[in-house]
């Protein structure tokens, strides 16, 4: 059984829902929810979602994983035609385990001349339910693992090629800027 809701819908902002429940003749009912919000205005572009099952919820085609909740968002504000502030924010849970991973970021993003853009910022992460990834952590047999780090990226479309771009990016953890794990 699925619902789907569209709580507000205009030309700039869109609240939707989605309601399922699921019933399974080995281990009973489970319900899930996807709550999301959708800006696209002017200055400000947003996009944040919630997003909730229990650990019988069990449709595999569905969106939504068994036993799992999810919140995120993406914000790009416009302080002028050439500047921007952008940010990023997950969060996800195991519902039986409660081990969590959420991770951040947050830039100032800056258009220059001849289709160049530099970006600048920082990046944070943390998990209790060990490394989140094998090449940044410092063990893969950690349980808690928390990391910031600095970020900048360089990038440069090129009109002359059909939607072709290079990019470079540069992220360090100052903390462990010497060490090589």
């Amino acid at each position: 059984d699925v619902a789907d809701l569209k709580l507000i819908d205009t030309k700039q902002a869109r609240i939707s829902g989605e309601l399922a429940e699921t019933h399974h003749q080995e281990i009973g009912s489970g319900i899930g929810y996807r709550l999301a919000y959708k800006q696209d205005s002017k200055r400000l572009k947003a996009d944040f979602h919630l997003a909730r099952t229990t650990s019988t919820f069990d449709n595999l085609s569905s969106s939504f994983n068994q036993g799992s909740g999810e919140a995120g968002g993406k914000l790009d504000y416009a302080v002028d035609k050439n500047l921007h502030l952008i940010g990023e924010f997950a969060r996800t849970e195991n519902v039986e385990s409660g081990s969590t991973t959420v991770g951040a970021k947050v830039a100032l993003q800056k258009r220059l001349p001849k289709s160049l853009v530099l970006a600048v910022g920082m990046r944070y992460a943390t998990s209790n339910t060990g490394s989140m990834d094998m090449l940044t952590a410092p063990s893969a047999l950690d349980t808690n693992f928390q990391q910031t780090t600095v970020i900048a990226k360089v990038s440069r479309r090129f009109d002359c090629l059909y939607k072709t771009a290079l990019a470079l990016d540069f992220e360090q953890d100052p903390i462990r800027a010497g060490k090589h794990d």
